[in-house]
């Protein structure tokens, strides 16, 4: 919960020694203006779609761990990489899904992922999304009280050279 984490504290103390900082005394920066700025770019699609689609990707990448690539435009596709002796080895599945606004490559760690989109089931979803490197947040019109915030994964060079 938003309002929670801006009103707490934490000073830490042990003996005659304080550490505190604006963040552990709770001068947290507004997040709500951070969330609200994330509207210019928005991936539509159905949570449990989405999610199988990365897991199939993901199965190339040989660890589910790792992380994989949005390419978002008029084509929506997500693609993951490993390189073993023979050199890189890539999966990219286009996704069943409808992408507004600018193209955008993003990165993205597949825990955090699939934990997001799992609160949301079988439910249409608006993922909205900034830039490469800004929050995203995910909600669905069918769970209006509840938001998953995923922060995106930079790319590797080379996942940005393997999948270009």
């Amino acid at each position: 919960n938003v309002t929670e984490v801006q009103t707490c504290a934490l000073p830490i103390s042990a003996g005659a020694l304080r550490i505190t900082s604006a963040l552990l005394g709770g001068q947290f920066p507004p997040i709500d203006p951070q969330l609200s700025a994330v509207t210019n770019r928005t991936l539509r699609g159905r949570a449990d779609q989405l999610l199988a689609d990365i897991d199939l990707v993901m199965t190339v990448a040989n660890f589910r761990d790792r992380d994989f690539r949005f390419d978002l435009g008029p084509t929506c596709e997500v693609s993951a990489f490993r390189v073993l002796g023979g050199g890189p080895e890539m999966g990219a599945v286009q996704l069943e899904a409808a992408f507004e606004g600018a193209p955008l490559a993003i990165g993205f760690q597949f825990p955090l992922v699939r934990d997001a989109l799992q609160l949301f089931g079988s439910s249409p979803i608006a993922w909205r999304m900034g830039g490469a490197e800004d929050a995203t947040i995910i909600s669905s019109p069918d769970h209006p009280d509840v938001e998953a915030l995923v922060f995106p994964f930079r790319l590797v060079a080379d996942h940005q050279r393997i999948a270009a």
